[in-house]
C-alpha cells in the first residue's frame, strides 16, 4: 500500500478569502479563512495557535451572507519562515482548524455554499 492510499480523501472545499469577524478573534485582526469544508477550514494566519489548541470564530459566507459561527480545534499549523511541506510547497503560514462545534444548519449553509461555487 502507497502512502497515497493510506491518506483520507479530502472532502469538497471552497476556496476562498473570507475575513473573520474581528470582534471574534482579537489576535487574529488580520487572518482570513482561505478554504473552507463542512469539516474545517484554513485560517491563514502570521501568528498561529499550538496544535489541540480551541478557538472561536466566526464570518460570514460570501454569496449567502450567512453569519456563521463555530468553535473549532487547531490540527496542524505552519509557521511563517518555516519551510513548506512538500504537498503545499507555496502554503502560508496559518492553522488548519476541525470545526468541534457548529450547528447543523451552518455546515448544511456551507455545503450549499461550496455546491454553489462548483457549478
Amino acid at each position: 500500500m502507497t502512502d497515497d492510499q493510506d491518506k483520507k480523501p479530502r472532502g469538497r472545499r471552497l476556496p476562498a478569502k473570507i475575513q473573520i469577524d474581528k470582534d471574534s478573534l482579537g489576535m487574529f485582526f488580520d487572518s482570513e479563512i482561505m478554504n473552507l469544508s463542512k469539516g474545517g477550514v484554513f485560517m491563514r494566519a502570521d501568528s498561529v495557535l499550538p496544535t489541540g489548541s480551541e478557538i472561536e470564530f466566526e464570518f460570514k459566507l460570501p454569496k449567502s451572507k450567512r453569519m456563521i459561527r463555530a468553535k473549532g480545534i487547531v490540527v496542524w499549523s505552519r509557521r511563517a519562515g518555516q519551510k513548506a511541506a512538500y504537498s503545499f510547497p507555496t502554503h502560508p503560514p496559518g492553522m488548519g482548524i476541525q470545526f468541534k462545534e457548529i450547528s447543523l444548519d451552518d455546515v448544511e449553509a456551507i455545503l450549499k455554499e461550496i455546491d454553489q461555487h462548483s457549478k
